[in-house]
């Protein structure tokens, strides 16, 4: 049996195990700390039409859910519960049989029990989800795939570890963190993925410096314009600083879109390097950079819809009670059209950047990346 066919079966073994260990997890029900309420019966006892005063239309409906309680010392036990939700579920939903539920039961003032819905039990499919993305990445990737899968944990954690460090210990501190952390997040994903070695050298310098440069444009810029236009409405909520809390996250989005675009670059270099090494430095460079102007365009849009998509629900919203088109995109596209062209400033200064320090390393010192 051949390395590959050997790592297909035992990626297929580990899938299907995984799979036995959701549907057992995920069935032990007496495992929750939460009350379990399983839907058996749902039909609609009421509904009528609800319109604002700027002609928004919507239906609301009642439900009646008839089901039996899955786990604590009342197992077993048959519960009806009343569920309002509206056509569009934007703020809550409708339950089907066979649904399960995450319930809250308390006791009212007349001695009657009574339950109130928290939510629609998803672990089962959540897991199922991330299992899907692990074989797919090892299907396709292989070890690099895992890597990756890997290095988005890590990352995560190191995520969650700084913003519980901003919200419990020193909150001033959080523009600081970032930066440290831009750092950080760049050096654990590229050794994770690719080990200490000449090219992970190029993609962490190329990433930094187009990460940095790029941000400190875009900062200069909002100097110099003394943030006329910038609106930070939609980050009122926030007791702190808006405007730190939204250059943190200018900072990380623009890492995000150069490590891609270094990885591009310097890999592809790497691969040229490795099937015609003859190749001189002036042909390297041709080459890499056909290759940057090819995906600059692609990856600029990329980022615009990848922003544009988290605004959209608002956008709609804005429009669809009589706010002007002028007022709507003002307010809410300003901070993501920074955070585009931030990024794509990055994209177009990593193109050069490491392009020159992929050349240095593979070509000055030796492609071998021992």
């Amino acid at each position: 049996m051949s390395k590959r066919k050997g790592f297909y079966l035992l990626l297929l073994s580990l899938f299907l195990l995984a799979i036995i260990g959701i549907e057992y997890w995920t069935h032990d029900y007496d495992q929750y700390q939460g009350t379990l309420f399983k839907v058996e019966d749902a039909k609609i006892v009421e509904k009528h039409q609800e319109r604002d005063e700027h002609g928004n239309q919507d239906v609301k409906a009642k439900q009646q859910l008839t089901g039996v309680l899955l786990n604590t010392k009342d197992k077993g036990q048959t519960l009806v519960l009343s569920n309002t939700y509206s056509h569009s579920q934007v703020y809550d939903a409708k339950y089907q049989v066979g649904d399960i539920l995450l319930i809250k039961r308390r006791t009212l003032h007349t001695g009657e029990q009574s339950a109130d819905i928290l939510s629609l039990k998803r672990d089962r499919l959540i897991s199922y989800c991330l299992l899907v993305t692990l074989f797919l990445l090892a299907l396709i990737g292989n070890k690099q795939g895992v890597l990756s899968f890997v290095s988005l944990i890590v990352n995560t954690g190191i995520l969650v570890g700084m913003t519980q460090y901003y919200v419990h210990t020193n909150p001033q501190a959080l523009f600081k963190m970032f930066v440290l952390g831009a750092g950080l997040f760049t050096v654990v994903s590229l050794v994770i993925l690719n080990g200490w070695n000449r090219k992970t050298w190029a993609l962490i310098l190329s990433t930094l410096l187009g990460t940095f440069l790029s941000f400190l444009i875009s900062w200069l810029a909002m100097v110099m314009l003394q943030q006329k236009g910038i609106r930070y409405e939609e980050m009122d909520f926030i007791t702190k600083s808006p405007h730190l809390i939204f250059l943190s996250g200018l900072l990380v989005g623009c890492l995000g879109a150069v490590m891609d675009v270094a990885m591009t670059i310097i890999t592809s270099l790497e691969e040229l390097l490795t099937y015609q090494p003859n190749l001189s430095q002036k042909e390297l460079w041709q080459s890499s950079q056909v290759i940057g102007r090819d995906i600059m365009g692609p990856m600029a849009n990329v980022l615009l819809f990848a922003y544009l998509s988290g605004a959209l629900p608002l956008i709609l919203l804005y429009l669809r009670n009589d706010m002007s088109y002028t007022f709507t995109f003002s307010m809410i596209l300003s901070l993501e059209f920074i955070r585009a062209v931030a990024g794509s400033i990055g994209i177009v200064l990593t193109v050069p950047i490491s392009s020159w320090l992929g050349i240095y390393f593979f070509n000055k010192l030796g492609v071998t990346s021992s």
